[in-house]
């Protein structure tokens, strides 16, 4: 999972693992997926409640759990496990 959150596009900016949205840094990144999750975007919601919580973040929330994951912590136990 966090292999996916280091990829980086054109000028360092993080991608979103889900649809390759070029985010300048992991705030406007978690605000993406968040913004995704709002509007019911099935396999931005599927990669959240995988890789970051199953229940509903706010952005910041989201951000800390994104940095948590690029610096080697697991995910949470409130992921769905497959």
């Amino acid at each position: 999972m966090a292999a996916s959150l280091v990829e980086y596009g054109v000028g360092g900016s993080a991608l979103c693992p889900v649809c390759g949205l070029a985010a300048k840094n992991l705030s406007i990144l978690a605000s993406h997926l968040v913004e995704r999750a709002e509007v019911s975007d099935g396999s931005h919601v599927m990669w959240l409640n995988r890789n970051m919580s199953k229940h509903r973040l706010s952005a910041e929330e989201l951000e800390r759990l994104l940095v948590a994951a690029l610096a080697g912590d697991g995910p949470s136990n409130e992921v769905v496990k497959r």
